[in-house]
């Protein structure tokens, strides 16, 4: 017996979560790590064909960092988010080196530490982070937290902040 595959019919909303530049479907998050090692916020879904620049207005997280922190150069300490060379620059904001630009030596030579790996496993990312963060405070600080000399939350505090975000 001989089967035919029919052809699929795109679903109603099909095109919405289709990006024609890379020719995916798909949905994609944004995480930001705070220096503590914590993922302090995870905004998504979003259709791959979002913009990553209305990802990160859709999160308001540069306008929070602007009222809690002082971003601005404070001697050999920095604070910032690094983000995607699309993202508009802030005072709380920087971004890669954009290619084809003329780069001066120190540009060059950091250049290759700048490539950020991106994953849209969806409900496993978000379980993963909320596990990664609960490692972290259980272990008293992971590598990032040790880099920037900062400890983590307890389990407690890190539980009372999730429990006062739903």
């Amino acid at each position: 017996m001989r089967r035919e595959k029919q052809k699929s019919t795109p679903g109603e909303n099909q095109g919405s979560l289709y990006n024609g530049h890379v020719r995916q479907h798909g949905l994609k998050y944004q995480a930001v790590v705070a220096p503590d090692g914590i993922t302090v916020s995870l905004c998504g879904p979003f259709a791959v064909g979002i913009h990553d620049m209305n990802m990160l207005d859709s999160s308001d997280i540069v306008s929070e960092l602007d009222e809690i922190l002082d971003c601005e150069d404070i001697g050999d300490k920095f604070y910032a988010l690094y983000g995607d060379p699309a993202y508009r620059p802030s005072s709380c904001l920087i971004r890669p080196y954009l290619t084809g630009l003329a780069l001066t030596d120190n540009q060059r030579s950091t250049k290759p530490g700048q490539k950020v790996f991106l994953s849209r496993v969806g409900l496993l990312y978000v379980v993963s982070t909320l596990l990664k963060n609960v490692h972290t405070c259980v272990n008293n600080g992971n590598q990032t937290s040790s880099y920037f000399g900062l400890s983590p939350p307890t389990l407690q505090q890190y539980n009372d902040s999730i429990t006062n975000m739903l």
